[in-house]
């Protein structure tokens, strides 16, 4: 596996010079299409950026090739998630990771659409996923959650176990409490309390209801897209993206360096919580129940084979 911050010339050469029977490529490629097509192996690429080729020998999912806005209804998690359980419909405890995705490209901000809702009303109905009024209070319990709070970043609080300390005690709730167990005369408080500190750092009304957004639980990873997605993201961005895949194939012990890399307060019972796949990472599950190497993947194309 190589993670690409994106794809440019020099990346896609490295491709096209690396020995293999199939590559596969997820959340880039739109633009290099006719260099997949030439490929001398087999190409997957599951994109959701904006269609400038259709493809002839390449397998290319995009939502734009089905009247399907990318950009909004349809990310790169998306369409990795669906090529997965297209090919193994087992494959659906993966949502909650395709649900991550979406938050972390921000199509969830309006709510969900197309692919994204389809992926959504999938995991609810199979208990992966709970949509849940929106809130000020960030999920999970209170001293961390408001420590580690980037959206919406609150001065004072967010990064300053100080701050986050006092906000608590002002609100008369412990840290030791999370957003779940509260009292909804608790939740006015301490909404009204983070509302005031936004608005005296200049946030407007109306980006206080777009942070008041509805949210999307996962129970099995105990928290909710957006968090789940923004631990993810810490691993990138602090140069370690290997560490967030583990973390994604649910190893628990991947979690502990993204974790301080948001200044995560000492403590935390996150990774105790983090669930685990038992998966072969290295293979793709079929229909048929056979392991196949990755090398030599099936998959579905929204365009010709």
């Amino acid at each position: 596996m190589t993670i690409f911050p994106t794809l440019n010339e020099e990346q896609m050469k490295t491709i096209e010079e690396t020995p293999s029977e199939c590559v596969l490529i997820t959340d880039l490629g739109a633009s290099y299409i006719k260099r997949f097509d030439a490929l001398p192996c087999d190409a997957v690429v599951l994109d959701h950026h904006t269609v400038k080729d259709q493809a002839e020998k390449a397998v290319y999912a995009n939502p734009h090739l089905y009247g399907i806005d990318g950009m909004t209804s349809g990310c790169g998690a998306t369409m990795a998630f669906l090529f997965a359980v297209t090919l193994d419909g087992s494959n659906w405890d993966l949502a909650p990771l395709a649900l991550a995705g979406m938050a972390g490209d921000r199509q969830h901000i309006n709510g969900l659409s197309g692919l994204n809702a389809f992926v959504l009303s999938g995991a609810e109905q199979r208990g992966l996923a709970e949509e849940r009024p929106g809130s000020l209070i960030p999920p999970g319990k209170l001293s961390e959650s408001l420590y580690l709070s980037t959206d919406p970043y609150i001065r004072g609080v967010s990064g300053s176990e100080t701050g986050t300390a006092a906000l608590l005690a002002d609100a008369g709730i412990s840290g030791d409490r999370s957003q779940a167990d509260l009292t909804e005369e608790e939740k006015d408080r301490l909404s009204s309390l983070i509302a005031l500190k936004l608005i005296s750092q200049g946030v407007t009304r109306e980006k206080l209801e777009e942070l008041a957004r509805t949210r999307y639980w996962l129970p099995g990873w105990r928290t909710d897209a957006e968090s789940l997605s923004g631990v993810l993201n810490a691993a990138g961005r602090s140069g370690e993206a290997g560490l967030g895949v583990a973390a994604g194939m649910g190893d628990a012990e991947s979690l502990k360096a993204p974790r301080r890399s948001t200044g995560h307060p000492p403590g935390s019972s996150w990774r105790q919580s983090w669930p685990s796949t038992g998966r072969a990472w290295s293979r793709w599950r079929t229909s048929s129940g056979s392991i196949l190497p990755s090398s030599a993947s099936p998959g579905w194309s929204a365009g010709p084979p």
